[in-house]
């Protein structure tokens, strides 16, 4: 069995792997991959399956970094994490397209003021979608307090 401390570079979109360097580790649920991002230092030991070919996990431990949200991992070919920023700026441009065709005439869908405000729109809903998910990434000891007074984003 060998020993290896890296930075998780990439994480699995099922979970069930992760790549420190240029090597994937994977592992079986319930190994203590569940709470591993992109962006933490762990230790692990490995060994390879009876093939040679798949580098098992057998146990892995969180020992520094910071996790990295999904919209910052660089997704595509590239050799980066996966990144959900083409769904979630789907879903802001979703949003935003319901809220600009509320707002204009329906005779003038189509024309540079609708595609300018639905650009301007799905950028806010986007920056606040970030916001959230930063916000509701953090580990907390105790559920945030709910606020009287929300601000629009509008």
């Amino acid at each position: 069995m060998a020993a290896l401390t890296g930075t998780v570079a990439s994480k699995a979109r099922n979970g069930s792997s992760i790549k420190i360097g240029e090597d994937w580790y994977g592992a079986f649920k319930g190994k203590g991959l569940e709470n591993i991002e992109q962006g933490h230092t762990v230790q692990i030991e490995w060994d390879f399956d009876k093939t040679g070919k798949y580098r098992n996990i057998k146990s892995v431990m969180v020992v520094g970094g910071a996790a990295r949200a999904p919209a910052q991992a660089s997704g595509g070919s590239s050799g980066g994490g996966y990144s959900n920023l083409g769904v979630e700026l789907g879903h802001a441009s979703k949003l935003a397209m319901d809220l600009v065709l509320n707002m204009h005439d329906p005779r003038n869908v189509g024309d540079d003021d609708f595609y300018a405000d639905w650009a301007k729109h799905t950028k806010k809903v986007y920056k606040t979608m970030q916001a959230l998910r930063a916000e509701f990434s953090k580990p907390t000891e105790a559920a945030p307090a709910a606020t009287t007074e929300e601000e629009s984003i509008f």
